[in-house]
């Protein structure tokens, strides 16, 4: 008898244990890569390409980011030539109800082109930054360099987890 009630005990505070686990460090968490789609083959030196009209409700590329969530943004560009050395950035454009979006941001990754040897760039934006955004997708590309100089960008990649 004393058996059973030390195995009943034991069953109970397991199942007791296993409750209160939160289900994050039960399952784990993957980290999910989006390659985007929508990006413009050329910028101009000295200009800012748009990948959706202000005002408008972007469609392509926009993905939902929780709370507590950090973005990692990749960039792949290279320049037209030597004298290409100045920066060329991403902005990110950002909702907090899917309807009205950011036409400029401080969410930005800044780059210095390497000539026409290609250049990949990381920046890693903490979860703070996205804890009042629903969501989130790449609003523009900055070409800063002189209007002769203009930048190919290859790709660029977004990498976030999901609980």
């Amino acid at each position: 008898m004393k058996t059973l009630k030390n195995i009943i005990l034991t069953v109970t505070i397991g199942l007791c244990l296993y409750a209160a686990t939160p289900a994050r460090a039960v399952l784990g968490e993957t980290t999910t890569w989006y390659a985007l789609t929508n990006l413009p083959t050329f910028v101009t030196g000295g200009a800012t390409s748009n990948l959706f009209a202000a005002g408008t409700i972007p469609t392509n590329n926009v993905f939902s980011v929780r709370k507590d969530r950090g973005v990692s943004m990749f960039m792949q560009f290279a320049g037209t030539n030597a004298a290409t050395t100045g920066t060329f950035s991403g902005v990110l454009a950002v909702t907090p109800d899917g309807t009205n979006w950011t036409t400029t941001s401080g969410l930005k990754q800044v780059a210095t082109a390497t000539g026409n040897t290609g250049v990949v760039e990381y920046t890693n934006f903490p979860p703070s930054i996205f804890n009042n955004c629903k969501k989130f997708t790449l609003g523009q590309l900055i070409n800063g360099n002189n209007a002769t100089n203009g930048v190919f960008p290859t790709n660029v990649w977004f990498s976030f987890s999901n609980p």
